[in-house]
């Protein structure tokens, strides 16, 4: 079953001031950006996160998508409570996100460009919520692409439902604090995130026939889909490669092959890894023609997310403690550029010849052989 709302729970947090406020990068793309959250149940699905025996699967997941017209402000950046954890994990100012605006716009109808439009998967780092990567979501939605954010509930430093109510991260199945049991958890959690994205996948491909009403019903390819994530969603992205047939093209930012990927690791689809100096992450890697490995130089393991570029704004000494030659904005830049460039090739198949010569022109990449 799944639970369709708008952005209700941002509207009371002063959407009618937003067009004053600053944004954190501004998207490229021809298109404006609709945005909503939706809630998805899983009812014959155990939850495996918390220890109530008859609890079900229950997740969020935020859609950005083209759309051909705006009638109300932007949404605020992100709503106050997600801010509130976001600014103790970031050395943010408290209330930082009321001087911010998104650049998308709740109640809008998915655009009459076209009929049917690519989609793409997002997981973020493990507690990092989907916002936290809304620029690039932001940018491909410019760029004519549907994408749905995952915020895997339990794994998250909080899940704002759109109804208000909130789950926070649960300890009981991640053990943070254990060394033995942690990295166990790791590599068998990552199966729920794997099947979270597989639930999307399956829902959405059901609309046209089980939800006639829903925005996106008949509207999207769910049978090539993309898939991007950072760090342990970048894990995951990479799962869903080895094991769904759906996804084919992938983006991992920086995260490393879990569960029972053996190594050297070589996945059937293109793929595209993003990693940074010192990262062994991609050292066992086997790649095909259509893979490209690209390290970042100066970039730190946030460099791929709004992150960096919030802590340059609003001054945090974290962003003082980890400056590197890289900044926020213009990892955000290359990051946007070089996925957005990579899934036109790939979900699209529009020919991109100059993309080679583009990565060896940008004195902050270094495309590894």
């Amino acid at each position: 079953m799944v639970v369709f709302q708008l952005l209700l729970l941002l509207a009371g947090t002063g959407v009618q001031n937003t067009m004053a406020r600053q944004s954190v990068i501004s998207p490229s793309g021809p298109r404006l950006v609709g945005s909503f959250l939706e809630t998805f149940e899983q009812a014959d699905r155990e939850e495996v996160f918390t220890e109530e025996p008859d609890d079900a699967r229950r997740f969020v997941v935020q859609f950005w998508y083209p759309t051909d017209s705006a009638e109300s402000p932007p949404l605020p950046y992100m709503d106050p409570k997600t801010a509130e954890f976001q600014a103790g994990s970031f050395d943010l100012p408290k209330g930082f996100a009321q001087e911010l605006r998104s650049h998308s716009f709740g109640d809008s109808a998915l655009s009459q460009s076209k009929e049917v439009f690519p989609l793409i998967l997002c997981s973020p780092g493990l507690g990092e919520p989907q916002h936290t990567y809304q620029g690039l979501c932001e940018e491909l939605a410019s760029r004519g692409f549907v994408v749905a954010g995952i915020n895997h509930t339990y794994s998250t430093h909080v899940t704002v439902f759109p109804d208000g109510t909130f789950r926070t991260w649960d300890d009981f199945a991640w053990n943070w604090e254990d060394p033995e049991r942690f990295p166990q958890a790791i590599h068998a959690n990552i199966y729920e995130w794997l099947a979270d994205a597989q639930h999307v996948l399956d829902v959405l491909g059901a609309l046209e026939w089980e939800q006639e009403d829903h925005p996106f019903a008949g509207r999207l390819n769910v049978d090539e889909v993309g898939y991007f994530g950072h760090s342990y969603g970048g894990s995951t992205a990479l799962l869903a490669g080895l094991h769904d047939p759906r996804v084919v093209a992938v983006v991992d930012m920086d995260g490393e092959p879990l569960g029972e990927q053996g190594r050297p690791h070589q996945l059937e689809v293109p793929a595209l890894l993003l990693t940074i100096p010192g990262s062994k992450m991609f050292d066992e890697f086997h790649r095909s023609e259509c893979d490209r490995l690209v390290e970042f130089r100066g970039g730190t393991h946030f460099t791929f997310s709004d992150a960096p570029r919030l802590q340059e704004m609003f001054r945090s000494p974290k962003n003082e403690e980890s400056s590197t030659h890289l900044g926020g904005l213009r990892g955000l830049e290359l990051t946007r550029t070089l996925v957005g460039r990579f899934f036109r090739r790939h979900l699209l198949e529009q020919p991109d010849p100059s993309f080679e010569s583009w990565m060896a022109a940008q004195p902050e990449l270094v495309v590894v052989p």
